[in-house]
């Protein structure tokens, strides 16, 4: 899949609304996130930033791709680290409550993102988190449906990681709509 994706990249050029249509960032971003969870492909992000530079690919899903994707092929205790604080690592919501990890190098961050065009910082985009999320917008923040034999496990899950941050264990905040 990898390689026809790239194939492709190199006999038509970047993937965008104008050659492909609207829905074309699910298929490669699909390939892309299929791939990222096992560490024998080379990912070849280089694709897609260029596109981003190129104003051929939205920034932000770039964004959010290469962060979940980092994350994906992480291991327990090495973390791969996020280049622009949008994966799955940095916030996750369960059922009523948003939970906010903040990543350790913000300012580089910043930078990352700014190298793309994005001029949203992280503190913008925490805020824009919480107020999507306590607007009930669903939209663009990540959701945990946790599969369980209970009615409740994300209310558990979600009650276990707020009295973790509270007792100062989990570095975080939380927000409850």
């Amino acid at each position: 899949n990898m390689k026809i994706l790239l194939d492709l990249f190199q006999q038509y050029g970047s993937v965008n609304e104008c050659n492909a249509g609207v829905r074309a960032y699910l298929i490669v971003e699909l390939i892309f996130i299929h791939n990222s969870k096992t560490r024998d492909v080379d990912m070849p992000f280089y694709v897609l930033e260029s596109a981003v530079k190129q104003g051929a690919y939205d920034a932000r899903s770039f964004m959010s791709l290469y962060d979940d994707c980092m994350t994906w092929r992480s291991t327990p205790g090495q973390s791969q680290g996020t280049r622009y604080g949008t994966g799955f690592d940095h916030y996750m919501a369960y059922g009523n409550t948003l939970f906010i990890y903040p990543p350790d190098n913000i300012r580089g961050i910043n930078d990352s993102r700014k190298s793309l065009g994005v001029s949203e910082t992280w503190n913008d985009f925490e805020k824009k988190l919480i107020i999507t999320f306590m607007n009930c917008g669903a939209g663009f923040v990540k959701m945990n449906n946790a599969v369980s034999s209970g009615d409740n496990s994300e209310a558990m899950k979600a009650s276990r990681i707020r009295a973790e941050m509270d007792s100062g264990k989990i570095n975080g905040q939380y927000v409850t709509r």
